[in-house]
């Protein structure tokens, strides 16, 4: 990515100078694109975390698990499976052990007492809240 950075200011700098060369366009055109694709992926999530406000989701908690029943997919995890909470004002993504992958819970379905639970129990097993 700071490749093509790096070309597409140095062929804005080549057209400046004067250089008309398909090249020089060519490669301002695609470190253009490039930079503009690095910035959409920035600006893109807003939209997706938007759509997740509006999800209807149940949480139910258990000595050894957690389950996350959504519109759209019920999933149940192992505690020692979740290695990262991320709390937002608006939303809670939990992280599970592939990577990756995340399951967004909206914060007002989840009650102080509840919340009180994950943040102990993905702490017990080895997890991180923040």
């Amino acid at each position: 990515m700071t490749f093509v950075a790096v070309v597409a200011i140095a062929c804005s700098f080549a057209l400046v100078a004067g250089y008309r060369q398909w090249y020089v366009v060519v490669g301002l055109v695609i470190g253009c694109m490039f930079v503009l694709a690095r910035v959409n992926n920035y600006v893109s999530p807003g939209g997706v975390f938007t759509s997740i406000l509006y999800l209807t989701a149940t949480v139910r908690i258990a000595n050894d698990s957690i389950e996350f029943e959504t519109t759209e997919y019920t999933s149940m995890h192992k505690w020692s499976s979740i290695k990262q909470v991320w709390r937002f004002p608006d939303v809670w993504l939990f992280f599970d052990c592939s990577g990756g992958s995340y399951t967004p819970i909206p914060a007002e379905v989840l009650s102080d007492e509840g919340k009180a639970i994950i943040e102990k129990q993905v702490a017990e097993h080895g997890g991180k809240v923040t």
